[in-house]
């Protein structure tokens, strides 16, 4: 096994980190605004049947450089939104805030150790499937 490998379920793991099997990563439901920690993994974006709309606010990418949230859009109530926004005029890619919109909706980021960037806006993947089937 090369040095610094370390495998799960495997005894000649060909990455840095291999999982052979499923894993477990905390999940928490959010309603009201709310700052997410290096605790946090995926956060379920609930705005509820009244309302109102919140925001997550992600944590400086300063010194955090590999840190990944996924966020999703779990409630059907399209009359409010659920924005994540970024601290000390930090970016989401080229923006300062990302609105999820709709039920099923999500966005993952990962800090470069400056800024955030963008991994899966559903909103970019929707694009690109309707793309795909006219030209295809």
């Amino acid at each position: 096994m090369p040095v610094g490998h370390v495998g799960i379920g495997t005894t000649a793991p060909n990455a840095t980190l291999q999982v052979n099997g499923s894993f477990s990563t905390a999940s928490n439901t959010k309603s009201a605004n709310y700052t997410l920690t290096n605790s946090d993994s995926v956060i379920l974006a609930a705005a509820g049947a009244s309302g109102p709309s919140f925001t997550l606010t992600l944590p400086s990418a300063a010194g955090i450089a590999g840190l990944e949230y996924t966020i999703i859009r779990t409630d059907a109530n399209t009359a409010y939104t659920v924005s994540v926004a970024t601290t000390s005029s930090q970016k989401i890619g080229n923006a300062t805030s990302f609105v999820l919109r709709s039920t099923g909706q999500l966005l993952r980021v990962i800090t470069d150790g400056a800024n955030w960037q963008a991994l899966a806006p559903r909103q970019c993947l929707a694009k690109y499937e309707l793309y795909r089937r006219h030209v295809v």
